[in-house]
């Protein structure tokens, strides 16, 4: 049975598969780098929200992606392990204590409250935080910043917005902050752009007289 998902839907999910084929290729042959706890955070926290719509008795067209990013999540993990490029330092423990407690909060909100819809909100925040690592040292090494994944994983993202049926947070929270998130990590790595940009402007006024 196909399940039902519009076109924006359909090409957001199958977008955000196509993308995690070469990202992993660059990952295994160490050509770019990736934050390893920034990627077991959201594996696990992608699934943390897939179930919370999921549990809310939601279509798959509404938990799709989220799914699929822990997939992606997983494969990541593997060719960082693999390659052994990964770092652990204060950073990464502060942000594990921080999605931890928004886990727990979780946990006690759908089993204890029973309330899926707040743990969806409480998980998506944990989300945005995991990403702090990564944006790190993005900020820090954008040369190494795999830019053009990340341009699709934004579109990707986008599409979900656009392809969710209802302006409700289960509906349209997720792709939006996937979509914030990794339009962050593209700004870190078109830093990497500032010199050339910076000597073409220079360039450009000295032609013109404009110096």
């Amino acid at each position: 049975m196909i399940p039902e998902m519009n076109v924006y839907q359909w090409a957001s999910v199958l977008l955000a598969v196509a993308l995690y084929a070469p990202l992993c290729t660059k990952v295994w042959r160490k050509q770019v780098n990736v934050s390893l706890a920034s990627f077991i955070l959201w594996g696990s926290i992608d699934f943390l929200i897939g179930l919370s719509i999921l549990i809310q008795g939601e279509t798959i067209a509404k938990y799709a992606l989220a799914f699929t990013y822990m997939l992606g999540c997983l494969a990541v993990i593997v060719c960082v392990l693999k390659a052994g490029t990964y770092k652990w330092g204060q950073v990464e423990n502060r942000t594990v204590c921080t999605v931890a407690l928004c886990i727990a909060g979780w946990a006690i909100v759908v089993w204890g409250f029973d309330n899926p819809y707040l743990a969806t909100i409480l998980s998506t925040i944990a989300a945005v935080l995991a990403g702090i690592p990564m944006l790190i040292d993005s900020w820090a090494e954008p040369e190494r910043v795999p830019l053009s994944e990340y341009v699709g994983y934004t579109l990707s993202g986008a599409l979900g917005v656009v392809g969710a049926s209802a302006w409700t947070v289960v509906d349209r929270l997720f792709p939006f902050s996937s979509m914030v998130v990794c339009a962050a990590f593209v700004l870190a790595g078109l830093r990497k752009y500032k010199g050339e940009y910076r000597n073409f402007v220079e360039a450009f006024q000295a032609d013109w007289g404009l110096d």
